[in-house]
């Protein structure tokens, strides 16, 4: 039995975190959370292809799939069971449910410290709630640059990412200026194809709409596959790639996930710069 198998064997809650840093053989680290932190137990490698039967494993022994970056002190998950965040000393912020209050989601930056930096919720009203937030000495070395700055907030990116689409609202990023309107139509329609096909497993279309540079986004479900299908500008004709396969609950499940919509967008832009 490898360490990673020890680990998943053992009692407690348990998040499973892909190293968003790695896009090949991606890492894979086994945490366990609760009030006091999450405190890393395993790691292991697993190759691209072999992806969605650990996720379809872990998610069967009752893991949740979660996220990091780079080994940041950051631990998220952000799925059906709701959102939390966690650092090694503790949980900064943890809810089942959506909080209508909030306006947007926020990468911010302290103006008298760039080492000072993190990631809140913008609140109606005017009110603020930070979900996590760091001091970085570095930051005031005379060397440190804003490729040095942009680096070492990859996990705010990321974490702020997987929030917004969690709770369906902007994103404002005041390090890395973006906007996730196109992966908020794509989380839209996701939910909307999962709802389907919750009530009727047979073949759906659900259109997207015009996501630049397509003319048309779509996603297709039928027989246990997940396409997405895509439209040239001044074209009739649909360019189509398969996303995932599985059984419905699987597909439905991948639907759901915040990571979906940037997964669907990849897949759109590579059909286009394909041909």
């Amino acid at each position: 039995m490898t360490p990673f198998e020890r680990a998943l064997a053992a009692a407690g809650n348990l998040v499973a975190a892909w190293d968003l840093e790695d896009n090949d053989d991606q890492r894979l680290a086994l945490f366990s959370v609760g009030d006091g932190g999450a405190h890393k137990q395993a790691e292991t490698d697993v190759p691209a292809a072999t992806r969605e039967d650990m996720v379809d494993r872990l998610v069967a022994r009752g893991v949740r799939i979660g996220a990091m970056y780079a080994g940041t002190r950051f631990v998220w998950v952000a799925d059906e069971q709701g959102y939390a965040v966690w650092t090694d000393t503790a949980c900064t912020a943890r809810s089942a449910e959506r909080d209508r209050d909030i306006e947007r989601v926020h990468v911010w930056l302290d103006p008298e410290d760039q080492g000072h930096r993190g990631v809140r919720f913008d609140l109606a009203g005017g009110g603020e709630r930070t979900i996590a937030e760091e001091k970085r000495p570095s930051a005031a070395m005379l060397s440190y640059g804003e490729d040095d700055l942009y680096y070492e907030t990859f996990w705010a990116h990321y974490l702020s990412l997987h929030l917004a689409l969690w709770h369906e609202v902007p994103l404002q990023n005041d390090i890395a200026p973006t906007s996730i309107e196109s992966d908020l139509a794509v989380r839209r329609a996701a939910l909307e194809l999962a709802k389907r096909l919750e009530s009727d497993p047979n073949e759906h279309v659900i259109s997207v709409g015009a996501i630049a540079p397509a003319s048309e986004l779509a996603l297709r479900a039928s027989n246990g596959e997940l396409e997405v299908r895509v439209k040239r500008t001044g074209s009739t004709g649909w360019l189509a790639k398969t996303l995932t396969r599985g059984t419905a609950p699987q597909v439905r499940a991948f639907l759901r996930r915040v990571t979906t919509p940037p997964a669907v967008l990849r897949a759109m832009n590579a059909l286009l710069e394909a041909r």
